[in-house]
Formats: structure tokens, sequence, C-alpha cells
């Protein structure tokens, strides 16, 4: 027999905790490791925020942003309704932008032609005042035809943004249109002037009536939907060119390394913050509490003991121990949360596996699962084991009916001798009193009598 085991087993036969005492018991230590892991990581962003190379990182990642924002402005592929201090904080709903580029078309199309509006005596609302659509306030247009002409090189290098393959810049636009849109006959082109495209009037007038009159006119959905889905792949074509270019990457790359940089800090940060907090909280005290008992276990009178019913050893205590850390280690959500929010650091990816990121956010997300995964596994079996339990070849028993088997022994022993004594007594009491004996003591009077 493993001389480790050479002992007696106090434990065999007592019954597994209930799920609903385990359950709150790691509840407790969950709640006390959280709350232990936010105060040291706001402490520690504290540190980090006086740190000076942190500091140029963080300005590094606010320029190099503001820079790809402005780049993204000045092509007209996003809008900011305010910019102050040139942070680019609030972009306009991308929703609200397609509302305007429809009503820009729509005023020009009426401006062409506008019999079929007459013909339901119908006059366009314009609280906004907007012009009708043309080459600079048509933002998929511009970006082709005003925008890309004057960028299109950068350091040496040509046709950065866009190849226009010889032709030129309104004519692409127009093969971008034709190519892009789900139905062409919607529009007019005119390949002589190349003037912007129009709506034709009757589309124009449909799509009016849908968006600022009546939204149940399915004509106007219809018109809507082809218009939205055209809208929406010109828009998604014009952003990749716009990325990939050189002179967006370039301010791109330093941004994502900049970030990355300030990521990684505030990662390692959230991580010694968790493992301090779980060594503390949750480790630690099994070293003075013995039988694998964490705050929680103590408190509602649960013991970890392996599971033959010997008492646990120190390596079923380590493996154990190791294992709940990634079981644990799901709460550090709580806690980034609370400290600054997820984008603090903890959804940058650590690494990529074929364009795969992994960051901290995932693999606390994994662990959250695990640990469901484990507690649905512990309500089954006869020792309601977790997937910890089991690797470590032990289980979680409740101390509250618990008596120890020796110190029975010891009472058992000492209520016979008690026994003895008593008959002991009785009997020697019981020769002192008898029948022969009261005779003698009444002959004996007789007698003296």
């Amino acid at each position: 027999m493993n001389m480790e085991k050479a002992r007696l087993k106090p434990y065999e036969n007592e019954p597994p905790a209930s799920g609903g005492k385990k359950f709150f018991a790691w509840l407790l230590d969950a709640a006390l490791v959280c709350f232990l892991t936010l105060g040291l990581i706001v402490a520690g962003i504290a540190i980090l925020d006086n740190n000076i190379g942190y500091q140029g990182q963080e300005a590094k990642v606010t320029l190099e942003m503001k820079n790809c924002y402005r780049i993204e402005e000045e092509a007209k592929i996003y809008e900011f309704t305010s910019n102050e201090n040139g942070l680019y904080e609030h972009p306009r709903e991308q929703e609200d932008i397609f509302k305007d580029w429809c009503l820009h078309h729509i005023l020009l199309s009426y401006q062409k032609d506008p019999s079929v509006f007459d013909d339901h005596k119908t006059t366009i609302s314009n609280p906004s005042n907007l012009a009708p659509a043309d080459y600079t306030n048509d933002s998929l247009a511009f970006f082709y035809v005003n925008y890309v002409p004057n960028h299109n090189s950068y350091q040496g290098k040509e046709n950065d943004i866009v190849d226009y393959q010889g032709s030129l810049a309104k004519p692409f636009y127009y093969s971008v249109m034709k190519g892009l849109s789900p139905d062409v006959s919607m529009w007019v082109f005119d390949e002589t002037s190349y003037d912007i495209p129009y709506l034709k009037s009757s589309f124009a007038y449909d799509l009016y009536k849908y968006l600022f009159s009546d939204s149940s006119y399915q004509a106007g959905l219809t018109a809507y939907n082809l218009l939205a889905t055209a809208y929406q792949k010109i828009w998604k074509e014009e952003i990749n060119q716009l990325i990939a270019s050189s002179a967006f990457q370039v301010h791109y790359l330093a941004y994502k390394q900049a970030y990355k940089a300030c990521s990684y800090g505030l990662d390692l940060v959230c991580l010694l913050a968790f493992v301090i907090s779980y060594l503390l909280i949750y480790f630690l005290p099994q070293l003075f509490f013995k039988g694998g008992r964490s705050f929680g276990k103590k408190l509602l009178s649960l013991m970890i003991v392996d599971k033959d019913g010997y008492q646990l050893l120190n390596r079923q205590m380590l493996l154990r121990n190791f294992l709940q850390l990634f079981s644990f280690f799901g709460t550090t959500i709580v806690s980034v949360v609370l400290a600054g929010g997820l984008s603090s650091g903890w959804m940058f990816p650590l690494f990529e596996i074929s364009g795969i990121g992994f960051s901290p956010l995932a693999f606390s997300i994994v662990s959250t699962v695990i640990g469901l995964i484990s507690f649905i596994v512990s309500c089954f079996g006869a020792k309601k084991q977790s997937l910890s339990d089991l690797i470590s070849s032990c289980y979680v028993i409740d101390l509250s009916y618990y008596v120890d088997k020796s110190r029975s022994a010891e009472i058992l022993i000492q209520e016979e001798e008690d026994k003895k004594v008593k008959e002991k007594e009785r009997e020697n009491h019981g020769e002192i009193l008898d029948s022969s004996t009261i005779g003698s003591l009444k002959e004996d009077k007789h007698h003296s009598d």
C-alpha cells in the first residue's frame, strides 16, 4: 500500500456535499477574488498612468487614432457631429448619413424631372436645406472623383488608393456604380458628360414617400432596400481601398503598435491582480484550514478529501488549485469591467492563429464556459465531482454532520469502562446487602435480646 495512504480512512463513508452548498461556497470565494482583483487593478492602473513609457505610448495611440479618423473624414468615409479637441469622439450614425444621401438624390431627380412629383401633387420637404446631389456632396462619388485623384500618390508610389487602370475619375465611378448596384435600371447615366448619375423620377418618388411620408408604402420599401444595398456595397469598397492604402497604413500600424504596448501593460496588471487575489483568497487559506478549505468552504463547513476517503494529499491539493485557477479566471470579466471597461486592453489579441485573435477576454469566456460545464458535471455521479475533482481524484464532503471515528471509538471505550465500573459497584453493593447477611443480622439481634 502507498505509504502516504497507509493510514485510517476517516471519511470513507461520508456523503458528498450538496450542489447548492458547493455553489455558494464558490460564489463567496469568487466574490472575494473579484473584489480584491478590482482593487489591485485600480492601483495598478494608477501606477501605469504615472509611468513615463506608458504615457508616451498612450499619447501615440491618441495621435495616430486622430490621424486615421482625419483621413477617413477627409475621404468622407465617416462624418463626425462634433470634433472638440480634435478627438473625433462623436461619429455620425450611418443611417442618418444614408438618409441625407437619399434626399440629395431625390432633390437631384426632382430637378431633372419633376413630373412624377407634380402628378402626385407632392412638394419635397427639405428642413436641412440640402442641395441636389453633385460630386462634392455625394460622399460616395466624392471619394472617387475628388479625394482619390488628390491623394493617389504617396511617397513615390502611384495608385496608392485606387488603380483607375487608365480611366478618368468620373468614368471609373460610373463603372463602380454599375458593377456594385443590384439594379442599375433605377439610375440614369450620361455617358457623354459623365454628370453625376441621378435616380429615375418614379423611383425617387417611391423612395421619398417611404422615407418621409408613408413607412408602410411597399414600393418605397423596395426602392429603399435596393438603394441601401448599392450604397453599402460601394461604401465598403471605398473603406477597404482607403484602409489598404499606404498613407492610411502608416498611421494605422503605428496606432496598432502603440495600442498593443498599452494593452499588454494593462493585461499584465490585470493578470497579476487576479493571480495575487486567487493566491490570497483561495489558495493560502487552505494551508491554514487544511483539507483544501478556502474561506467559502470553511464558512459552510465543507472539506475536500481523497476519492477513497483518505485525507487530501498535498499533490492533490496543488493539482486541484492549479485547475481551479483556470475556473476562476472567468471572474476577471467583472473586475475588468468595473475597473474601466473591456476597452482597457482586455479585448486586444495576445496572439493570432490563422487570422483569428485570442484576447484575455476570449480566455475569460472560455473559462466561464468550462466552469459552467464543470458545475453541470458535478450534478451527476455518486460523489458529485466537478471536472477538477475528477482530475485530482477527490471530492467535497459536508462536515456539518461529521463525527471523528477515532473520537467515537474513544467514547465507546469510555462508555464500556463506565458500564463495567457501575456493574462492579452494583455487585459489591449486592454482596453487602444480600439475604444471608440480613438473616445473620437478625439472629445476632435475637441472641442479644
